[in-house]
């Protein structure tokens, strides 16, 4: 099961020779998963390349694979995640199709938790 953050695959693309080539390698990989997880979408800026390949694999994973997303940002701020309020929303249409949410609400696991505090 891929799993990686968006920020990440734009970042290998950039110390790739080929971006390109990087991303049909990745796209070919992911289309092979069952399920997909985009970890912590919209916790680092994703620049118009990788705005664009996180749009591929997930129009080509509409109705063919699973998709979990883990975000604190809601559907109305994908928009600045992607750059182009019209991608956000093209996505978001296919993520709600047959999509369930499960939001998690209360304090942060972690700061509970903190040795520090």
């Amino acid at each position: 099961t891929p799993c990686g953050k968006p920020a990440a695959y734009t970042a290998e693309k950039h110390r790739s020779q080929s971006g390109r080539q990087l991303a049909k390698t990745q796209l070919a990989l992911i289309s092979k998963a069952r399920l997909l997880v985009i970890d912590e979408l919209g916790y680092v800026p994703v620049d118009e390349e990788g705005s664009r390949l996180l749009f591929q694999v997930v129009t080509n994973a509409y109705e063919r694979q699973s998709v979990i997303y883990t975000t604190n940002i809601e559907f109305s701020g994908w928009g600045r995640v992607f750059g182009d309020p019209n991608m956000a929303t093209a996505i978001v249409d296919r993520t709600v199709h047959h999509g369930r949410m499960i939001r998690f609400e209360g304090e942060s696991y972690r700061r509970t938790h903190a040795l520090m505090g």
